[in-house]
């Protein structure tokens, strides 16, 4: 089966292909044996797919910098510039989260492209999530507010991105006050 980490075009070559193929191979088997499982439930069957899923992708030979091609081409092109500063990068990352910084914004942000349009203020926060409140805009406000929970791996300002249309700002411009969690960072806490 296709998988697009292997697309360099050393995957081509022994002993890398060997490895690729080995892996897809394994894979491909992972796929089949937690397709069908005969006796276990359809969610308890998903969470095995997607755990099984999961670990492969760990396990892949495309993570590994000594047995990626493609990893070892730019080693070799860039006399392991890509390494160092590769390992440069964990280090500020890792130094944040142990320290609980947060990144800053970055120079030059859009409003409607890289930030929320509408206006929101924190009710809530708690290690896990933080609760935006937007205000209704209107005279009349609707009884019941409408709590948007985001899937944890998207960012909540993404429902409220497009200048033309944000879905934030169309709702509290019907007199809702709408609530949206926004899924913090995990830490090791």
């Amino acid at each position: 089966s296709y998988d697009h980490r292997f697309n360099h075009e050393g995957w081509q070559k022994q002993p890398f292909q060997l490895w690729q193929q080995g892996f897809v191979a394994m894979q491909d088997w992972w796929d089949h044996a937690t397709e069908l499982m005969r006796g276990l439930r359809p969610k308890d069957a998903d969470r095995t797919r997607f755990l099984a899923r999961q670990t492969l992708n760990v396990l892949s030979p495309s993570n590994a910098s000594h047995l990626n091609p493609g990893i070892i081409a730019e080693t070799a092109r860039t006399g392991a510039r890509n390494l160092t500063e590769g390992a440069a990068h964990f280090a500020h990352d890792a130094v944040k989260i142990l320290t609980g910084q947060r990144d800053q914004a970055p120079e030059g942000y859009q409003m409607g492209e890289d930030l929320p349009c509408t206006p929101g203020q924190d009710a809530y926060r708690k290690d896990l999530i933080e609760l935006i409140q937007y205000a209704p805009q209107t005279p009349q406000v609707h009884a019941r507010p409408i709590l948007i929970v985001p899937a944890w791996i998207m960012k909540y300002y993404i429902l409220d991105l497009s200048p033309e249309n944000p879905m934030v700002r169309h709702l509290v411009g019907q007199g809702f006050t709408v609530l949206m969690i926004s899924w913090t960072n995990p830490t090791f806490r």
